[in-house]
């Protein structure tokens, strides 16, 4: 009878750590999805003030930092978007075809990881 009352101790324990362990998981996916809608805010409003050097670097950012984020194929659209603009204001023609290049890239990395996006 002693075992039984300390096994069921035992499993109502870990049931209780599982469920704080996964309260604190939620929370800090909570507050990484704040970050990430965050970040992708300001991008936005960068790429809205043509700040294009600032919407590649929040861009990049999001796809560093946040990789599974849900923001993901509108990140990589936006950042290819962004980078083709970028383009359009350098003065070297090295510059313009790396930028181009690389939004090109952007652009194929979202097509191939997120076939049924909508972009």
């Amino acid at each position: 009878m002693k075992f039984i009352k300390i096994t069921s101790i035992i499993l109502v324990l870990l049931f209780f750590r599982e469920g704080l362990t996964a309260a604190r998981d939620t929370v800090s996916k909570n507050k990484d999805e704040k970050k990430v809608e965050d970040l992708f805010k300001n991008a936005k409003e960068s790429v809205y003030q043509k700040d294009w050097s600032t919407a590649v670097k929040r861009f990049q950012k999001i796809a560093r930092v946040f990789p599974r984020t849900n923001l993901m194929d509108d990140s990589l659209y936006w950042l290819g978007y962004s980078m083709n603009q970028l383009g359009q204001t350098l003065e070297s023609l090295d510059e313009i075809l790396n930028t181009q290049r690389e939004a090109l890239s952007q652009l194929e990395v979202l097509m191939r990881s997120y076939p049924s996006s909508k972009w």
